[in-house]
């Protein structure tokens, strides 16, 4: 789970080649995890697990005709992801980078030392957490969230905030809006993307944990 997690697996099955820079605990979940992007033929070689801690984990609980989900996450805190646990080679031999919000100084200078070797750069933002605009300014294709849009720029028109978005450098700028769909944008054009119409139903075995 998470989004980059989540984008990786997408890409390794489509055939690309995928690595993972991240912190898990030995513990169920991160095992759990692990084995799961092994599975799916994701380079987990620079995900570092550390016994003694808690992996990040969340429980979904969606509503059943509606769609609406809550998500509720434990508060366990992971050491920050460092420049030391990249893999030599890496990052001269990548073509994209997929961060999400939760950056940190390390963070940054591995976006920059990919960018510096040609890699293009993928923003997924959820929430405006600290070094957002640095974050941004790094980023090729910023795709935020509504969440993220109206707390970074306020109450706006989304289609003049995700022209701001590109206002900071990158080529292809998004919002994400759920029911109300998306706004993609470049510097010619604007594109409102309606969202796929569905019937928000259970699809399991009702009393039991899969």
């Amino acid at each position: 789970g998470g989004p980059v997690a989540n984008a990786l697996v997408t890409l390794a099955r489509l055939g690309l080649n995928t690595a993972l820079v991240s912190t898990v605990g030995d513990d169920v979940f991160g095992r759990m995890n692990l084995q799961e992007l092994k599975l799916f033929g994701v380079n987990t070689t620079d995900v570092k697990q550390l016994s003694g801690i808690d992996s990040l984990y969340s429980q979904i609980i969606v509503e059943e005709g509606t769609g609406n989900r809550t998500v509720i996450q434990n508060t366990a805190e992971i050491p920050p992801i460092r420049l030391s646990q990249v893999s030599d080679g890496l990052l001269q031999n990548c073509r994209a980078v997929i961060i999400d919000s939760r950056a940190n100084p390390d963070i940054l200078e591995i976006v920059k030392m990919a960018k510096r070797s040609g890699a293009r750069v993928m923003f997924d933002g959820g929430s405006v957490q600290e070094y957002a605009n640095q974050i941004l300014e790094l980023a090729d294709y910023p795709i935020v969230s509504r969440q993220f849009a109206d707390d970074y720029f306020g109450n706006r028109d989304y289609a003049q905030m995700v022209q701001d978005l590109l206002g900071y450098g990158g080529s292809v700028a998004g919002i994400t809006l759920g029911v109300q769909g998306a706004y993609l944008a470049t510097r010619e054009e604007l594109v409102n993307i309606p969202a796929y119409q569905i019937e928000a139903g259970y699809y399991g075995s009702r009393g039991s944990i899969s």
